[in-house]
This record gives C-alpha cells, structure tokens and sequence, in this order.
C-alpha cells in the first residue's frame, strides 16, 4: 500500500499512521484557548464570562489536508490542521442562552488569527458587533420586560417567548471590510390568536399571531414594536404520518 494511501485512510478514518503521533490534547487545547482570546478581544474579559458559552451540540471542527474532522475526534490527527472552526451561543444569562443555535461562528487558523478569504473564501466570520469599549447587556430579562410593558407589550418574565438574534452588515459595509453587525432581542405578548393556512400538498401551515417589543440589548434601547404571525410547523393532512 503506497504512503499516499495510508495518508488518505489516515485522515479518513482518524487512524495514525505508523510512526505517527497524535498531536496531543495540549496542541488542541491551546487553539481553543486562542478561540477563547478571539471572543476576549472582540467582547471582553467580563461579557465573555457572563454572556457567551458553548452550545449542547456545537459543530466545532478542525480542517485537515482539506478534510473536516469533528473537534472531539481531534486526538487521533497527526497532521497540524489548515484553520478550525468554533460556534458559540449568547444570552443575557445562561439559561436565556439559545444552546441551539451557534450565534457566534467563526474560523481561526492554528496560529489564533482570523483565516483569509484567499485562504478559504467561505471562512465563517458570524456574531461580531462593534462596541464602545467592552461590551455588556445594559438590562437583564426583567428590566427589558417592564420596558416592553411600559410601551403597550403585555409580556410576562414567566412565559414571554424571546429571541435574540444577529443582523449581518449590509453589503456596503461588507464590501468596506466591516464584518461587524448588530443584535435584536425580542420579547413577545401571545395573543392567543392561531390559526392553519392550507398548502398545495393537502396540508397545513401552524401559526399563532404575537405582538413583539424589539430592542437593542447591547444599548438597551427599545427598537420598534410590531405585531405579526409566527409559523411553527406544517401539519399534515388526514393518513399522513
């Protein structure tokens, strides 16, 4: 078997070669740590602390001669990765956190710096804002609920549906270099209105209808108010299952 082959089956299935060592976990514990250091330099030491953690199933990876290779399968490569990529999620709190979805997502090279687009043109580069001096969350979840309250929203701490969510740059920013967007944060007065809209398939888009107060949580601002419908699934006709 030529040593091209043994190559390709070692990153194929994470196997060593012979006379090969893994690169070890301190390797890879030292390009997390430089993942962490982007996040400290971008939001700073206390917002990284309280406000961003790691979601229950991120798609962390490292990319090695060209191939993905999931972040906890790093301990069998022997091969130094070309960049990796690091999801994280944000939330006024932990458990406000959306551990779903990675709302910060980005690729560093080994080295800890931000991967060109010469070098990989779809580098991910998401969840970054521009702040005056160190970043923070001006209200927690009360604070922002009495605000909806006091500008006509009946949301409640207990049950009030909310969002938060990143707004990309436009593509004059974009086109400028600045890849730094913005957050809204969206808290919700259920109106108890729902209904179904029927589908050409015979089945049936699920909506309920809520008002939303929509702020800035990096300044504490109420943004705008707006009422519209939510869809949540597709309900299927009679005999389909």
């Amino acid at each position: 078997m030529t040593s091209r082959i043994l190559v390709a089956l070692s990153l194929c299935t994470g196997t060593p070669l012979f006379g090969q060592k893994p690169l070890g976990a301190a390797y890879w514990d030292a390009i997390r740590a430089k993942a962490d250091s982007v996040l400290i330099d971008e939001f700073g030491k206390e917002f990284r602390e309280k406000h961003i953690f790691t979601p229950t199933d991120p798609l962390d990876h490292a990319v090695v001669r060209g191939n993905a290779v999931d972040w906890d399968d790093c301990d069998t490569v022997t091969q130094p990765p070309q960049w990796c990529y690091f999801e994280y999620c944000i939330g006024l709190d932990e458990g406000s956190a959306t551990h779903f979805n990675g709302m910060i997502r980005f690729t560093i090279t080994p080295e800890g710096g931000r991967v060109p687009a010469s070098m990989e043109p779809k580098a991910e580069w998401d969840g970054f804002i521009r702040c005056d001096g160190p970043c923070a969350f001006p209200f927690d979840i009360d604070g922002l609920v009495q605000m909806a309250r006091q500008n006509g929203i009946r949301a409640r701490k207990k049950d009030a549906p909310w969002s938060m969510v990143w707004i990309p740059p436009d593509s004059l920013a974009r086109s400028a270099g600045d890849e730094r967007g913005s957050y809204e944060l969206r808290l919700a007065q259920d109106l108890h209105q729902e209904g179904t809209t029927p589908t050409s398939g015979g089945g049936a888009w699920y909506w309920r209808r809520y008002r939303f107060a929509v702020f800035d949580p990096f300044k504490g601002v109420l943004l705008r108010t707006e009422e519209r419908e939510v869809t949540y699934k597709v309900v299927c006709g009679a005999g389909n299952l």
